[in-house]
């Protein structure tokens, strides 16, 4: 059984769709593509041996934002660390029209990206969301 890699898998998406895409992203278990002429957003998802792919069209979606969630900080704690010390994830957080719970694609999740890449990753996801809203139609 061979093993296609994201890369692969995204080259032949983008042709089979007639896809462009301006920006990409391989995150941890999901690699990410925006289209911005024709307001798309792939999402690639990675699970053991299985994958799945959305297109997200953007003329659906209302908003689009960071989240960052954070462990428990005891009382004195913030002393001697700094904030970025108690991330557990920062997300990029896509709000639809017709759906009540928003879709989140995780950027920084501590138990899987190295905790001092974390403002690396929170950089990378504030400019994710500074292009995706750019493209949003506002009504």
């Amino acid at each position: 059984m061979s093993i296609i890699t994201f890369p692969v898998l995204l080259r032949s998406i983008k042709r089979r769709l007639n896809l462009s895409f301006v920006k990409e992203e391989l995150l941890w278990n999901k690699l990410i593509g925006l289209d911005a002429i024709k307001r798309k957003l792939l999402l690639l998802k990675k699970s053991n041996e299985n994958t799945s792919c959305s297109i997200i069209d953007l003329k659906d979606v209302t908003g689009c934002s960071v989240k960052k969630i954070y462990q428990s900080i005891a009382a004195g704690s913030l002393e001697n660390h700094q904030p970025e010390d108690f991330i557990n994830s920062i997300s990029l957080q896509l709000a639809f029209k017709d759906k009540e719970e928003p879709l989140s694609i995780t950027f920084y999740d501590r138990q899987f990206n190295v905790e001092e890449a974390v403002n690396a990753w929170e950089s990378k996801a504030r400019a994710w969301e500074k292009t995706v809203s750019g493209l949003l139609i506002r009504a």
